[in-house]
């Protein structure tokens, strides 16, 4: 962090909340004495920045949204006594943090869409919080919208300068917590799991438990770095998870049966030298035969394979994007890369060809190793190649921290295939394993039909079996 001029800034302070910033009032004025003495005293503590919190939590009155039927408007008295605070701050020479939105409960006068299933799981089923659920539901994100350009773009009387403007102002908490685990997760993975028919493995009750459990000190934690898990976390996480990978016959399989099928393979199945199979899903792999196998052919063997009369490669969906690489945290990250048109394997060239002069924006050429140079764009911008095989959106670019980038910086991925037109028995060294060949993933999730055309009819490939996945999704 650094001003302006480049200076390095030091910010140090603490937190001011719902009732600290809103009580210090006077016949429905900010009590401007009180407040310019906490200033002060603050100052004199050392502190050169304070976060204003909870300025919406609904504990206390006034506070940030105004009483009524609906979320949507500001309390005008409560606003002010918060601006007088960022004044007596600022005359003091400390810098605001401010928060949007912190522990804001949410009305059914709202009019939010699936209101009922999210106060479901609330605390307060008539105000319920709704952290996470903005990712989703449009309605939600509109009323965050509303009142918070209502806040940054009024204008403060105290200090004539609107939020987005003042100085002072050294961050905006955009949505205090809002995140799709620990809250919008914890409520709603349990409908989620038995809705895709997935199991739910109970992690943070085990890892809560293990520190006390095994009189764990503040400083031995089970991680390396802050977040990535070292040895003894690997470990945990292991013995949590494994906890639940329980064979249970007793259970009933109908929900779970139908995902995938074995189809055995015989002799018998070849019909000159052509095996066909007929199945419902998006993905075959073919089980070798091992050579002692007695109702298989002879161990070897090759041929041709096709999907509903197609060789494999001809679908579009049998492609994939790897992800580009240097990784996050490199000068320059993509995240992400679409597609218009089909795919066609190959290495593909990101190059950066120039960087503003703020290291905001940057211009970058693309080229394929098959469809060679495909374009230019700016990184500000969509960008779809001139083959439609390179498609960007401004939002995959990650910056990290803004390490200098250099002009010829370069970023790279591939596209791999998730098929093979042609299948080759492998050699089988390890009878134990299936040594499974994936011949097709991808495609369209519905019925298909599987042939195996034999190079020489008379001695067609090893197999044992063929597996089919038909997962719970619609056809695409």
């Amino acid at each position: 962090m650094a001003f302006a001029d480049g200076t390095p800034a030091r910010l140090w302070g603490f937190g001011l909340q719902a009732g600290t910033l809103y009580l210090h009032t006077k016949n429905g004025q900010p009590d401007r004495e009180i407040i310019d003495r906490h200033a002060r005293r603050l100052a004199q503590l050392g502190a050169n920045l304070i976060r204003l919190t909870h300025v919406d939590s609904d504990w206390v009155h006034p506070q940030l949204i105004a009483q009524g039927p609906t979320t949507e408007s500001l309390d005008g008295q409560a606003v002010n006594t918060l601006f007088y605070w960022i004044k007596a701050l600022k005359d003091q020479g400390i810098y605001v943090w401010v928060d949007m939105i912190t522990y804001r409960p949410f009305l059914r006068g709202d009019n939010i869409p699936g209101f009922e299933e999210i106060s479901a799981h609330g605390q307060n089923k008539q105000r319920p919080l709704v952290e996470g659920y903005s990712y989703l539901n449009p309605r939600i994100e509109e009323l965050w919208r509303k009142t918070s350009q209502q806040l940054v773009t009024r204008v403060n009387p105290h200090t004539g300068l609107t939020l987005k403007d003042d100085p002072a102002v050294a961050g905006i908490m955009i949505w205090n917590e809002n995140d799709l685990t620990g809250h919008f997760g914890l409520a709603f993975l349990p409908d989620i799991a038995g809705k895709y028919r997935c199991g739910l493995c109970d992690i943070r009750a085990g890892w809560l438990a293990y520190p006390r459990a095994n009189h764990y000190q503040p400083g031995q934690l089970l991680l390396k770095d802050g977040a990535h898990l070292n040895t003894q976390g690997n470990y945990l996480m292991a013995q949590l998870t494994n906890r639940y990978l329980v064979y249970r016959p007793d259970f009933p399989d109908a929900t779970w049966k139908g995902l995938s099928a074995t189809h055995p393979v015989g002799t018998g199945a070849w019909k000159d030298g052509v095996l066909a199979i007929e199945f419902k899903g998006n993905r075959v792999d073919v089980i070798p035969a091992a050579a002692n196998e007695k109702d298989a052919a002879r161990a070897g063997g090759s041929g041709r394979v096709l999907i509903d009369g197609k060789k494999p490669s001809e679908f579009p969906g049998a492609y994939r994007i790897t992800r580009p690489q240097p990784g996050p945290w490199s000068p320059l990250f993509l995240s992400r890369v679409d597609h218009d048109a089909p795919l066609a394997l190959e290495d593909w060239t990101l190059r950066v060809s120039h960087v503003s002069a703020d290291g905001k924006t940057w211009k970058f050429d693309v080229s394929g190793s098959v469809t060679e140079q495909d374009g230019s764009g700016q990184s500000d911008r969509p960008f779809v190649s001139k083959s439609g095989r390179v498609k960007i959106d401004p939002a995959a670019w990650f910056r990290g921290f803004c390490p200098p980038l250099p002009e010829g910086y370069t970023i790279r991925w591939k596209v791999l295939p998730m098929f093979a037109d042609a299948y080759q028995a492998p050699e089988i060294d390890d009878p134990t394993k299936e040594n499974a060949t994936t011949v097709v993933q991808g495609i369209a999730n519905g019925t298909h039909t599987l042939e195996i055309v034999a190079d020489i009819p008379a001695s067609p490939p090893a197999i044992a079996s063929i597996r089919t996945y038909c997962p719970p999704v619609k056809a695409d």
